[in-house]
């Protein structure tokens, strides 16, 4: 009977090693994924720079429309909003029917 006992605690024990094992596999797994600290540094100085070169990059961009829209107003070419009379809607269909008939031109030769 004495037998029977240890037999059982060695194997209770045993289950509880393997169970243990596959823990501290997990943990040493969970280790290898997270970045050091150096490759998180790296990480946030790439963000860093790429969101002040967008910001960068933003700030032409609008300072480009606002050139373009004061050049553009200065000439009269922008039109005031609000409903078209029914010749500036022929005019633009006119013109819409052209630039079609040029671009489907352009397709055909290619």
């Amino acid at each position: 009977m004495d037998n029977r006992i240890i037999e059982l605690a060695i194997e209770a024990l045993e289950k509880r090693k393997a169970a243990v094992e596959m823990e501290i596999a997990g943990l040493k797994s969970l280790l290898r994924k997270r970045p050091g600290r150096a490759a998180a540094a790296a990480k946030a100085a790439s963000w860093r720079s790429r969101s002040n070169w967008m910001k960068a990059y933003w700030a032409r961009i609008r300072a480009k429309k606002l050139t373009v829209s004061h050049a553009a107003k200065a000439s009269g070419v922008v039109r005031k909003p609000g409903p078209q009379s029914a010749a500036a809607r022929r005019a633009v269909s006119k013109r819409m029917k052209v630039y079609w008939a040029k671009l489907k031109s352009g397709r055909a030769k290619a």
